[in-house]
């Protein structure tokens, strides 16, 4: 494969990187975000930009897609609904996903 994916070696904000983030699957039902996600990556294989630091997530509701569901995850909550919960301790356990990529920043902010 020689160069590794920049996109899934997230800098932990060591750098003064700009930070770009990409997901798919939020809705399980939108598979058609898998295979324009795997055109993504194939692509972003061939840019050269060392001032970028990729956060990608290829498939955020994995619950959802393996249960078959359209739009939400394994109890019944739409991700896209819920970025802004008002107690991170509710939506960590709801959300475990999510809680990843918002943790990603706080720990950049420090």
């Amino acid at each position: 494969m020689g160069r590794k994916i920049q996109a899934l070696m997230v800098n932990e904000c060591k750098t003064s990187k700009a930070v770009v983030v990409v997901i798919a699957r939020q809705h399980p039902g939108e598979s058609v975000g898998s295979w324009l996600m795997e055109g993504f990556l194939d692509r972003l294989k061939m840019i050269e930009n060392e001032s970028i630091s990729w956060l990608v997530v290829p498939m955020i509701n994995i619950d959802g897609v393996l249960l078959g569901n359209n739009r939400t995850g394994l109890l019944g909550y739409d991700f896209n609904r819920h970025w802004n919960a008002d107690q991170d301790n509710v939506r960590e356990h709801i959300f475990p996903e999510i809680m990843g990529i918002l943790n990603y920043f706080k720990r950049c902010r420090r």
